[in-house]
């Protein structure tokens, strides 16, 4: 087969294609469900309204860090492209690995029960060398934070913690009692942003088992691509078979707290990866520096 035969990956995915993609992973369902989980593990308003702004500071650093490596290594495949390339191919594997069962399909998971229980709320109301990029970083994260921690507030100056603990959806009980009759709107709006988000998650996670088999990680069979749409097909409807099996035995909350844990390690990996390579390779082509 010829060269230009070969099927590839499409391209079609502009700057505003992006740009909504990233808006709707980055808004997901957090904001909807974890509130109920933060209170009850806190004890208190304040250190509740405090662990908002300290996950607000340390998305910004995994945010600058995968900035700075996505310009380093610019291929498919995301964190697992990353420790191949810097911690060999032992870390990726476990890596690739514990997205495939783990992460991936509980993260999407826990956006298809969200959007599903706002939905069914709807329907049932009763129940650095580039300092302008940096600068815009740091601006969206301040902004992205604010809006998470007053949104808090807002949620805390019309419930107790006793009763959002008790709501089974914080974003719906708070828009009763703000805005009445027009609450019954909320539910669907939040359904509507968590498919964005989940819509994102499967995009992206797909895109993560192709890489790995292509560098024969998974079975080769999940690096095939469609002839038609040009998308790593097997990749995508295999980590969705293993998501519905969370969906059936997991619930939204038990979801966030394993899923938190487990991508913390593996974000916190990702920071060691751009501070050991400014110590190994201090001289390396930067595109962007952290």
């Amino acid at each position: 087969m010829a060269n230009t035969d070969v099927i590839r990956m499409s391209r079609d995915i502009n700057l505003l294609s992006a740009c909504s993609i990233m808006t709707g992973v980055i808004i997901g369902s957090g904001i909807f469900i974890s509130p109920v989980s933060l209170i009850n593990n806190c004890g208190s308003v304040a250190m509740s309204l405090l662990m908002w702004v300290f996950s607000g500071f340390l998305s910004l650093c995994i945010a600058l860090c995968f900035t700075e490596l996505a310009g380093m290594f610019p291929r498919s495949g995301g964190e697992y492209a990353f420790y191949r390339k810097i911690l060999g191919p032992l870390p990726a594997f476990v890596d690739v690995w514990h997205q495939l069962f783990m992460i991936q399909p509980s993260f999407q998971a826990l956006l298809a029960i969200t959007t599903t229980d706002y939905f069914l709320q709807s329907i049932f109301p009763d129940h650095c060398s580039h300092p302008p990029i940096a600068y815009r970083l740091i601006t969206i994260w301040i902004i992205i934070t604010v809006l998470y921690t007053l949104t808090n507030v807002a949620y805390f100056t019309v419930m107790s913690p006793k009763e959002m603990m008790s709501s089974k959806a914080v974003a719906l009980t708070f828009a009763e009692r703000t805005i009445g009759k027009f609450s019954k709107l909320v539910p669907f709006f939040v359904a509507c942003s968590t498919i964005g988000s989940l819509n994102g998650a499967i995009l992206g996670g797909s895109r993560y088992y192709y890489a790995a088999a292509r560098d024969n990680l998974f079975p080769h069979l999940m690096s095939t691509i469609h002839m038609k749409y040009r998308t790593p097909w097997v990749s995508l409807f295999s980590v969705t078979a293993i998501c519905l099996l969370y969906i059936v035995t997991g619930e939204a909350i038990s979801l966030l707290e394993y899923l938190g844990f487990l991508a913390t390690i593996m974000l916190l990996v990702t920071i060691y990866c751009v501070l050991y390579l400014k110590w190994k390779k201090p001289n390396m082509k930067r595109p962007i520096k952290v």
